[in-house]
């Protein structure tokens, strides 16, 4: 829904930037993610060894403010 004011243009909504949204880390191995990380400022949490499956942040959602838990699975698929 759009609020027009007659002579006024709409105020438009500031999208996140990328810094502020969650990385994806699936696929990542352990050193990628903790690169990463380093250089966003997050703390990561890691469980498991091998490349990232999950993580209990959702990828491109709202940056948290605690660390993230990455979870590590020894294949990928």
């Amino acid at each position: 829904m759009t609020l027009t004011i007659a002579g006024r243009k709409p105020a438009m909504a500031a999208a996140p930037a990328a810094g502020d949204l969650c990385p994806d880390f699936t696929g990542m191995s352990n050193r990628q993610i903790r690169s990463l990380a380093a250089r966003l400022g997050l703390q990561v949490v890691i469980d498991g060894v091998g490349y990232a499956s999950a993580q209990d942040v959702a990828p491109n959602g709202p940056r948290p403010e605690g660390p993230i838990t990455v979870t590590m699975e020894t294949t990928w698929n």
